[in-house]
């Protein structure tokens, strides 16, 4: 278990029976090398695996018998290489039908009967890595992956989204390095079209019907963490 008791010095940790979040990664590999990540570093140095269907269920059932408010089916993976992904969030949703489930992913998988099995899935939130707002930028931090077809891949789903009158928040996030920084507002732009946030890490940018709100970045963490009162924090993560 993981608290932020050192990260948060001014804040009284107050541990619960059971974590209200919880996190997990059904297969330990990614299919990108993106420059700000440490996946490139650590993966010929692991040993691979994929979750089976057993422990995924046994975790699931596990928590359904508590108060868990987000469920995370991510971690250091692409959680799109596990193709069981949609029924995996559907049996989770089918047990915890009032948890928020969500994850991120680079986006080069979602695509052809992916998407329609994501929407369907249950899902609450998705959100997209995405780098600057040129195909250069994007190209040189987000290595392994293609700018024209992620961007398309995003675009196909947030459509599917609003075509099926599903209430999925679909999201962008942006890792501010060097590269990107004179490409956000670009960024923002354009994908406050598809998106309900952009969301770039040393400050937060909400978009919402073209405003653009620069929120204070302790209390967005705390409510990204599921923690909008700042009373408590917990987390758990299992891994492969």
């Amino acid at each position: 278990m993981y608290t932020a008791q050192k990260n948060l010095p001014f804040k009284e940790i107050t541990l619960k029976s059971f974590p209200s979040i919880v996190q997990l990664q059904t297969t330990s590999v990614c299919n990108g090398s993106c420059v700000m990540c440490p996946y490139p570093l650590v993966t010929h140095n692991i040993k691979h695996g994929v979750m089976s269907q057993i422990l995924f269920d046994k975790i699931i059932d596990e928590c359904s018998k508590y108060e868990v408010k987000e469920f995370k089916p991510f971690l250091m993976n692409e959680p799109l290489i596990d193709k069981r992904l949609p029924d995996l969030i559907s049996y989770a949703k089918k047990k915890m039908p009032n948890t928020r489930i969500g994850f991120s992913t680079n986006g080069l998988l979602m695509k052809g009967d992916m998407i329609r099995r994501i929407v369907d899935s249950g899902v609450d939130e998705v959100w997209f890595n995405f780098a600057g707002n040129t195909e250069k930028t994007y190209n040189n931090v987000l290595k392994g992956l293609n700018f024209q077809i992620v961007r398309k891949n995003i675009i196909d789903f947030a459509r599917c989204v609003e075509k099926y009158g599903k209430n999925i928040s679909v999201n962008i996030s942006m890792v501010e390095v060097k590269e990107c920084l004179p490409e956000i507002q670009d960024s923002v732009d354009f994908w406050k079209e598809y998106c309900y946030t952009y969301c770039s890490t040393f400050f937060y940018r909400f978009v919402y019907k073209n405003i653009d709100i620069i929120h204070v970045i302790i209390k967005t963490v705390d409510r990204l963490l599921g923690n909008p009162e700042g009373h408590s924090l917990d987390l758990i993560t299992y891994v492969t």
